[in-house]
């Protein structure tokens, strides 16, 4: 009976542990993307390219 349980403990744990780590790569893709669309958007500007998109970002 405490096996059972600690099982399910665990696999609580688990699905926690998985959940927190999807949300945190999540937030470090957007991050990520966003800084490149940055990158990107201060590079074109200087070509006389302005992105309208990274000013909804910020």
């Amino acid at each position: 009976m405490v096996l059972v349980l600690s099982q399910i403990q665990s696999q609580k744990l688990v699905v926690n542990l998985l959940r927190k780590s999807l949300q945190n790569s999540l937030h470090d893709v957007v991050s990520s993307l966003a800084r490149t669309i940055c990158s990107l958007h201060y590079s074109w500007s200087l070509k006389e390219f302005s992105v309208p998109i990274t000013k909804s970002f910020f």
